[in-house]
């Protein structure tokens, strides 16, 4: 039993993670509930009909077998299905919250591309290079993938509180414009942290005017301390 546990575990997981493009290590930790139980019942159960075997001897065991087995093989089966459909419930729910926070961030992206005709698209480009960029980069986690996706269209969404003459100004902005202009990066961080998000988005509104040499806004970081979203 333990042997088949393990192989049959790690064959599993492994079809499991390449399929979802996850870590092998957190496919096997996710089932494991699932799994102990399955095989703990399934040696139970025949180490139950050996001893049978062993102390009443074959010509009762036959049938003894299938009443032993029968209602152990219900149970198991049913235990499986109950864990199965809460896991595909939960995994669900996970599916309908990301398709729902997409949802109002595309929302709130479209009323700053709206407001702001001289970036009009800009928020698609920066969202389409970012999550091309992560990849090239070996980033394939979802979650980190999803919050740039959510971070690229909202990174601008201070911009909602500059004056539109500033942000349609045909000409040069005069140095008072352009440190009202600079605002936008903490007025959106903040316009957002009453929200839950599931993934760090704030930190890539608030810092996404930052530069690796330190000459950034608006708090100055410098190199790693900039977060890689």
């Amino acid at each position: 039993a333990f042997s088949w546990f393990v192989v049959n575990t790690i064959t599993v997981s492994l079809a499991i993670s390449f399929w979802m493009q996850k870590k092998f290590w957190s496919v096997w930790r996710e089932a494991q509930s699932l799994y102990v139980m399955n095989f703990l019942g399934s040696a139970a159960a025949a180490g139950l009909i050996k001893l049978l075997y062993d102390e009443v001897g074959s010509s009762i065991v036959g049938s003894s077998v299938v009443f032993l087995s029968v209602p152990i093989a219900v149970v198991l089966f049913q235990l499986y299905r109950y864990h199965i459909s809460k896991y595909e419930q939960a995994q669900q729910h996970i599916t309908d919250l990301n398709k729902l926070y997409l949802q109002t961030v595309e929302t709130l992206a479209a009323a700053v591309d709206a407001k702001d005709r001289y970036t009009h698209g800009h928020i698609r480009r920066v969202q389409a290079f970012a999550i091309e960029l992560a990849q090239c980069m070996g980033i394939k986690d979802e979650s980190e993938l999803m919050a740039l996706r959510a971070g690229a269209l909202l990174h601008d969404i201070g911009k909602i509180a500059i004056p539109e003459y500033i942000l349609n100004k045909p000409t040069a902005l005069t140095d008072n414009e352009y440190g009202k202009m600079k605002l936008h990066p903490a007025i959106g961080g903040n316009m957002l942290k009453n929200i839950d998000f599931p993934y760090p988005v704030i930190p890539m509104v608030r810092f996404h005017h930052e530069r690796w040499d330190g000459n950034g806004y608006p708090d100055g970081l410098k190199g790693e301390e900039i977060p890689i979203g």
